[in-house]
């Protein structure tokens, strides 16, 4: 049985018995710049370039963007996130977030409500919604089909949302470019 490094970590242990492999635009990635990084639960690993969605079964490099996936009204991925039921959720920068459901995808913009077309940031609270923080439109959340905006009006402290998280008892943490801010209870308080 291997030791466990991490557990108890020894200056003696060697970094060569790490392997590492690096791929890039001659292995199949459409692009260098990776903006996103996701392992679903199907143990795919997704990832976000700026010239589409790219995912990779361990051997080959399988490309979705707006010439083969009409669906993704950009190619700039910026985050990713799987969902409870699996759905992976596409956030980009320019066309919205796309959801792909059971290999079909469908586009979420501000014609159906969301507050900006480029999606910074995700996470999934404890009822199964969707939080989306955008570049310049707020927070969205995405409940039951409908997308309802949260903004300075109802006391973020910036529209720029650049990051989220979801505490243990259910709050969501919003990073914004104005400070950080802790969503409970239907209301915000700024920090």
């Amino acid at each position: 049985m291997a030791a466990n490094i991490w557990a108890n970590p020894s200056p003696d242990y060697s970094l060569l018995k790490f392997h590492q492999q690096s791929w890039n635009t001659q292995e199949g990635l459409p692009q260098n710049n990776v903006l996103a990084v996701l392992q679903s639960k199907s143990g795919y690993i997704w990832i976000g370039t700026e010239l589409g969605l790219v995912r990779f079964d361990g051997s080959r490099f399988y490309v979705f963007d707006k010439s083969n996936t009409p669906e993704l009204e950009s190619n700039v991925i910026h985050t990713l996130m799987e969902d409870h039921a699996g759905n992976l959720w596409i956030g980009t920068i320019g066309g919205g977030v796309t959801r792909m459901r059971n290999r079909e995808f469908q586009t979420f913009s501000i014609q159906q409500g969301l507050s900006s077309a480029s999606v910074n940031a995700m996470r999934e609270d404890d009822a199964g919604d969707i939080w989306m923080g955008t570049d310049g439109g707020g927070l969205d959340r995405f409940h039951d089909g409908q997308i309802q905006s949260f903004t300075t009006a109802q006391g973020l402290p910036d529209n720029q949302v650049v990051a989220l998280a979801k505490e243990r008892d259910g709050a969501i943490w919003v990073g914004t470019h104005n400070g950080l801010s802790r969503f409970s209870g239907g209301s915000f308080r700024n920090y």
